[in-house]
């Protein structure tokens, strides 16, 4: 399954915002540097795995508010489909 973090940055600003805390508190409360925080915010780099769980357990989200499933088609599996 592949995953869309396009707008990771937007949603770790948001759930900032929700919480009233500024960048330095929340970087902070979970375990990270301000500017690692604020490079993610910006969309310089993307949170690593450990981040991302930090952010989960800290401020209670879940990890599909941060990174969203991409659907992808069904396609059964030992079946073999002919374009039309």
């Amino acid at each position: 399954m592949k995953y869309d973090i396009s707008n990771i940055g937007e949603t770790i600003h948001k759930i900032q915002k929700e919480h009233e805390v500024n960048q330095a508190d929340f970087a902070d409360k979970i375990g990270a540097n301000i500017s690692t925080v604020s490079k993610w915010i910006r969309g310089i780099n993307n949170p690593p795995l450990w981040g991302l769980l930090a952010i989960c357990d800290v401020y209670d989200v879940k990890i599909t508010d941060l990174i969203k499933p991409i659907p992808t088609p069904y396609k059964p599996k030992g079946r073999r489909y002919d374009k039309p």
